[in-house]
């Protein structure tokens, strides 16, 4: 597989608590609960992503093949610009239907822009 064939997805679950914080000084109390981060960390890698936890999120990679079966989405590369994201999906990236309870947002990462 080459790099340009694997994809990067971000997966943002929802806090504990219930809705975001309005302020950014209250964003540690909003963490998810610990046992949904690893809910959703196994089911993505069962569906065979790779799939690492953090404290509020799941970051998935795959191929580009994998990534539209388990988002149900069709994705196609962008002009590659720093900063912006490498694919557009199709109909736009969703949570999949057995984590959406748990899932707040799912994004395609822009490209680091090093030198602006």
């Amino acid at each position: 597989m080459t790099e340009q064939d694997r994809v990067e997805v971000e997966i943002l679950l929802k806090p504990a608590g219930g809705e975001m914080p309005a302020h950014v000084g209250a964003i540690s109390t909003q963490r998810p609960d610990p046992g949904n981060v690893e809910r959703c960390r196994r089911w993505f890698a069962a569906k065979g992503l790779d799939a690492y936890a953090t404290d509020f999120s799941v970051v998935c990679s795959g191929p580009k093949t994998l990534i539209e079966e388990v988002f149900g989405v069709k994705l196609t590369a962008t002009d590659g610009r720093p900063g912006t994201p490498p694919f557009w999906a199709e109909p736009g990236i969703a949570p999949p239907a057995d984590l959406a309870e748990l899932i707040e947002s799912v994004a395609l990462p822009g490209r680091p822009d090093f030198f602006p």
